[in-house]
């Protein structure tokens, strides 16, 4: 394995860790940021639901996290696999998910990240879109414009 997908697997590890075990402690957000890359590519399928679509840039990606962080109250990966490639860092997650209506659901998915330069280029996500666009039904009105309209599917109808 080389330094640079060792070390992105070792800061990685922890995304997928409990969030919401007070003692578990938060992850640092500088270092989050410091993980990506600036021209970073975050990209969820679906059209229908806030995640869905391209986040380019860490600008983006910060409106992305803002957004995940008003619509999910609580996230706790009881599950994950990790798998490394030469470029590549895998993970197979499972979770449960909290919205802010208080509802919570199973999830499960699967991340690639590929690194360049030691530092996070592209994620790209795998989940049940349809699922997620019931769940977090209502969402423009929860995150309104000032945080919506920054997200590639604020103007995809739902359908």
């Amino acid at each position: 394995m080389s330094p640079d997908i060792e070390k992105a697997l070792e800061q990685i590890k922890p995304l997928f860790g409990r969030h919401d075990d007070p003692a578990g402690g938060e992850l640092d957000p500088q270092a989050f940021l410091d993980m990506l890359a600036d021209d970073i590519t975050i990209t969820f399928q679906g059209t229908n639901w806030p995640l869905g679509g391209s986040h380019i840039g860490k600008e983006a990606a910060l409106h992305f996290f803002g957004a995940v962080k008003q619509l999910w109250e609580n996230v706790e990966f009881h599950s994950a696999n990790f798998a490394t490639g030469d470029r590549h860092v895998m993970v197979e997650w499972f979770s449960h998910v909290t919205s802010w209506k208080e509802e919570t659901i199973p999830n499960a998915g699967a991340t690639v990240f590929e690194i360049r330069d030691g530092k996070i280029a592209v994620w790209r996500e795998y989940t049940d879109t349809a699922r997620q666009t019931e769940f977090l039904s209502g969402w423009r009105d929860k995150l309104g414009p000032e945080v919506g309209e920054k997200l590639p599917n604020w103007k995809a109808q739902d359908r």
